[in-house]
């Protein structure tokens, strides 16, 4: 069993305490992430959700089986 480490409080207010980023090891949250960054390219125009998220699914895949240029 593993445990987490405890978390304090920062000494001083104004000091913030920032978490360490992972990386997911989850396609899905890989996808939703791509296809975001997709959609906000060409600033949220409705209708291309689903193209979209094939595109980004495409890219990883791509990525994936060592296909990226």
């Amino acid at each position: 069993m593993t445990m987490k480490p405890k978390r304090t409080a920062p000494a001083n207010a104004a000091e913030t305490v920032e978490e360490p980023r992972t990386v997911s090891d989850n396609p899905t949250e890989w996808i939703t992430v791509a296809a975001y960054f997709r959609a906000e390219q060409r600033g949220f125009e409705q209708g291309h959700e689903l193209d979209d998220w094939l595109q980004a699914e495409k890219e990883l895949n791509d990525l994936i089986m060592g296909r990226v240029q």
